[in-house]
C-alpha cells in the first residue's frame, strides 16, 4: 500500500481499530502503545506523511533551516528566502513538520504562513526572528537579515576603481574633507528631505584638485551607500543622495545612528586622504506641516508647505477687508508678527492694522486675500485660543487686549494683564496663557531689553482670568548665561502642555545692524523652578546663538521638535551661508523624557526649503495630518498604516515609494487609518482624529 492510499482519519490518543505493538501487548494495551490503523504496518506523520514503523508523531525538537540567513540586496530589488521546518524524533529520524511561520517584526519584510517563504522588497534592512509553531505543538526559530547597498556613480565614469587602484587612505588633517554639514550628532526625523552635505578641504578655504573624486559613504548596520562626485565647473563642495536613498538610510536600524565620512582622491598625488566620520541619528517617526516665517529682507511672509521644499510667498497681491469687519478695507505692504492657530485654519498677523487670516476661505498665496481687521487697532504678538474663539494680544505700545476672531474687543475679568505685556503664547490644553509681563525698554520696532516670563490661567467659558504668577524673572540669568541681558521672551508650550520653552537675550529683537546673542530654555509651568538651558541648541563655538523659538503642534519619535532661528553657520562658503552671519531657521529634537535638571536639546539641522539668500526668522508650525494608503511617502513613519513600500510599478531605487495595507495588525498607540488595521478583533479602533490605535468604548477627542 502506498502513503497516498492511506485516506481513514484516526486519533492519535486512541487505540480503537489499532493492534498492540510490543510491551504494550503483553501489558494489554495499559500503557497505549499502538500506532496509528493503517495497512502494511504504514503509520501516518505531522506532515501528512506516511511512514513505516512504530514512532511517535510529537518531535523531541524542532530547527529551522537555513538558519540565521542574510539577503544582500540593492536598494527596492526584491528577494526571497524559504525556510523549512525539521522535526526530530524520539526515534532518531528528521523530517518536515507542518504548522504556522510568522515574523517577529515585519518592517523588512513578509513571510507566508504556510509555505515559509519570506520576501523582502528591499526597502528597509535590519534583522527579525523567524517564528515556527507546529501543528502538534513545539516551536522553533532564527533570525533573517536584510542588508541593503547603493552605489551613486556619474554615468560615463569609473571612479570606483580609481579608488580601487589608489591603495590604503592616508590621513592628512590640511588635505582632508572637512564635513561641515549636517553637524555632528544631528538628529533628524525619519523623514527629513535628503540634507546637501557640505565640505571643505582641510580647515581652510583650499578648494583641492580639479579633477579630484570626492566618495560619500552612508552607513547603518544593515545599510550601505557609496555615492562619487568629482570636482569641476561650479562645484560646491557639496552632494546629496535623492530622498528615496536617503530615506532608506533613515528607516533602516531605526534606533542606530548612521555615520557619513566623505573620502578625496588626490588625483595629482594617486592618493586617498580619509576623512573624518560624523553620526546621524533619526529618531523613529516622522513629522510634518507647514511652516510659517518671515523673510526680513524681503519684508514678507512666507511658508513652506507640508511634504515640500517648496517655498511661497503671502499676500504678494494684497488683502482686502471682510464684509463683516471692514469692507473695503486694501492693503499691500509689511505683513508681519505671525502666530498660527493650533489646527492651522488661522493666521494671526500686523501691517498697519491687525489681521486674521481663514486660510481655508482663499489662497493667500494669491491676490486680494480676505482679512479680518479693524480700523485703528493694531496688535504686535497676539495667540489664539486652541477652540479659535478668542485672541490674546499685545499692542504696539505693549498693552494687554482680547478680541474674537472679528476682531472685536471682549472684556475678561479676573487677575487681567494690563500694560508692559509681550508675547502671549496660549497653551494646547486651553487653560493657561504664558507671556512677558514687566517689559522694559520697549522699542517702537517691538523689541524690549527685559521681562519676566509669566503664565495666567484663562477659562474660556467666561473669559475670567486668574492666578496672574511670575515663573522667571529674567534679570536672574544676567550674570551666569552666555547671551547676557535681562529679558527672557517668545515662550512656547509643548504640545502636551507639560512644559514651556522660552529664549533668553539681551535684545529680542535679535537681528538688524547688531545681532545679539541668544540662549534657549526650558522648564515646566511652576514657579520658582529652575529652567534648564539648551544648550545643544543654543550653542556654537562657545557663543550663544538662539532665537524665537516656536515648538510644533506634534511631539514624534520620543521628541518635541522646536524651530527657531540662528545666525550659526550653515555649511561651507559656496553652497551655504558660512561667514555671513545671516538668520537661517534651524529645528532641534528635545527630549520628551525630559527630567528639568538635564539638557534635552540635540543638534539641530537647517530647515529645509527656505532660501538661503534671505534673512529667516520668527518660524510657527501648523499641523499635518498621516498620509493614507496610496499616497506618496518616504518612510513608513509617513503613513498612518505605518507601512511605506515601493510601487510595484514606477518603483525601484530612484522611483516612487506609496503607504500601503500595514502587514501586521497595528497595536494600542500604533498609527492607523481604519479600525481593521488595529488588532483584538473590535477591542481597538481607529481614532480617525490623532490616527492611532486606541480601546473601543473610549471617546474620540
Amino acid at each position: 500500500m502506498t502513503a497516498a492510499s492511506v485516506s481513514r482519519r484516526v486519533s492519535p490518543f486512541s487505540c480503537v481499530g489499532m493492534r498492540p505493538v510490543l510491551l504494550g501487548a503483553l501489558l494489554g494495551g495499559l500503557f497505549g502503545g499502538c500506532t496509528h490503523e493503517s495497512d502494511g504496518g504504514l503509520a501516518r506523520t505531522l506532515d501528512g506523511s506516511v511512514s513505516d514503523g512504530n514512532i511517535t508523531d510529537v518531535p523531541t525538537s524542532i530547527t529551522v533551516t537555513p538558519a540565521n540567513q542574510t539577503l544582500t540586496l540593492a536598494i527596492a530589488t526584491p528577494g526571497t528566502l524559504t525556510f523549512q521546518a525539521v522535526g526530530h524524533f524520539a526515534d532518531g529520524s528528521d523530517r518536515p513538520v507542518a504548522g504556522a511561520w510568522a515574523l517577529l517584526d515585519s518592517i523588512i519584510g513578509t513571510i507566508d504562513p504556510v509555505s515559509g517563504v519570506f520576501t523582502a522588497p528591499g526597502a528597509v534592512g535590519g534583522s527579525t526572528l523567524v517564528q515556527f509553531t507546529a501543528t502538534a505543538g513545539g516551536t522553533a526559530n532564527t533570525n533573517v537579515t536584510v542588508a541593503l547597498t547603493g552605489t551613486v556613480i556619474p554615468a560615463g565614469t569609473t571612479p570606483d576603481t580609481l579608488f580601487a587602484a589608489a591603495g590604503t587612505p592616508v590621513t592628512d588633517a590640511t588635505a582632508e574633507a572637512d564635513i561641515v554639514y549636517p553637524l555632528d550628532k544631528v538628529v533628524f526625523p525619519q523623514n527629513i528631505t535628503a540634507p546637501e552635505v557640505q565640505w571643505r578641504i582641510g580647515a581652510s578655504a583650499a578648494t583641492g584638485g580639479a579633477a579630484d573624486w570626492y566618495r560619500l559613504t552612508y552607513q547603518k548596520p544593515h545599510i550601505t551607500i557609496t555615492a562619487y562626485v568629482q570636482n569641476g565647473a561650479g562645484f560646491k563642495f557639496s552632494s546629496s543622495l535623492t530622498d528615496v536613498f536617503f530615506s532608506r538610510v533613515a528607516e533602516t536600524d531605526p534606533t542606530m545612528p548612521a555615520s557619513l565620512v566623505v573620502d578625496r582622491l588626490d588625483v595629482a598625488a594617486n592618493r586617498i586622504v580619509a576623512g573624518v566620520p560624523i553620526s546621524m541619528t533619526f529618531a523613529n517617526g516622522s513629522i510634518s506641516g507647514t511652516v510659517y516665517y518671515w523673510s526680513m529682507d524681503e519684508a514678507r511672509l512666507q511658508r513652506i508647505p507640508a511634504g515640500t521644499v517648496n517655498k511661497q510667498a503671502l499676500f504678494g497681491g494684497g488683502i482686502v477687508g471682510t464684509a463683516a469687519t471692514q469692507p473695503g478695507y486694501t492693503y499691500n505692504g509689511c505683513i508681519a508678527c505671525h502666530q498660527i492657530s493650533r489646527d492651522g485654519r488661522y493666521l494671526l498677523a500686523n501691517g498697519d492694522q491687525s489681521y486674521i487670516f481663514d486660510l481655508t476661505a482663499a489662497d493667500p498665496t494669491m491676490s486680494n486675500m480676505p482679512v479680518a481687521t479693524r480700523a485703528g487697532y493694531r496688535w504686535y504678538f497676539s495667540t489664539i485660543s486652541p477652540d479659535n474663539r478668542r485672541v490674546f494680544a499685545t499692542m504696539s505700545d505693549a498693552t494687554f487686549s482680547y478680541s474674537d476672531l472679528l476682531v472685536k474687543s471682549v472684556s475678561p475679568t479676573g487677575t487681567v494683564p494690563t500694560t508692559n505685556v509681550a508675547h502671549p503664547s496660549w497653551s494646547p490644553d486651553g487653560k493657561t496663557v504664558a507671556y512677558i509681563s514687566n517689559v522694559t525698554g520697549f522699542s517702537g520696532n517691538a523689541a524690549f531689553t527685559g521681562g519676566d516670563l509669566t503664565t495666567v490661567n484663562v477659562d474660556l467659558a467666561t473669559d475670567v482670568f486668574s492666578n496672574n504668577q511670575v515663573l522667571h524673572t529674567g534679570a536672574s540669568l544676567a550674570a551666569t548665561d552666555p547671551a547676557g541681558g535681562n529679558a527672557d521672551c517668545f515662550p512656547s508650550w509643548t504640545p502636551d502642555s507639560k512644559y514651556l520653552l522660552f529664549a533668553h537675550t539681551q535684545n529680542t529683537r535679535g537681528t538688524g545692524a547688531v545681532r545679539y546673542d541668544g540662549s534657549l530654555y526650558m522648564m515646566p509651568p511652576v514657579p520658582g523652578t529652575p529652567p534648564v538651558r539648551l544648550g545643544k541648541a543654543s550653542d556654537v563655538a562657545g557663543k550663544a546663538l538662539a532665537h524665537y523659538p516656536a515648538t510644533s503642534p506634534f511631539q514624534s519619535g520620543g521628541y518635541y521638535w522646536v524651530v527657531y532661528y540662528s545666525t550659526r553657520d550653515y555649511g561651507n562658503t559656496l553652497a551655504g551661508t558660512m561667514g555671513t552671519n545671516r538668520p537661517q531657521l534651524w529645528v532641534t529634537a528635545v527630549s520628551t523624557t525630559f527630567d528639568g535638571i538635564t539638557d534635552g536639546s540635540n543638534v539641530p539641522y537647517h530647515l529645509p526649503g527656505q532660501e538661503i539668500e534671505h534673512q529667516n526668522a520668527d518660524g510657527v508650525w501648523a499641523p499635518s495630518p498621516c498620509k493614507a494608503t496610496g499616497a506618496s511617502c518616504l518612510t513608513s513613519s509617513d503613513c498612518c498604516t505605518g507601512s511605506c513600500q515601493p510601487l510595484s510599478t514606477g518603483g525601484g531605487a530612484g522611483g516612487a515609494y506609496a503607504c500601503a495595507a500595514p502587514p501586521m495588525c497595528r497595536r494600542e498607540g500604533e498609527s492607523c487609518e481604519q479600525d481593521s488595521d488595529c488588532c483584538g478583533g473590535g477591542a481597538l479602533i481607529c481614532n480617525p482624529i490623532i490616527h492611532a490605535c486606541q480601546q473601543a468604548g473610549i471617546p474620540v477627542n
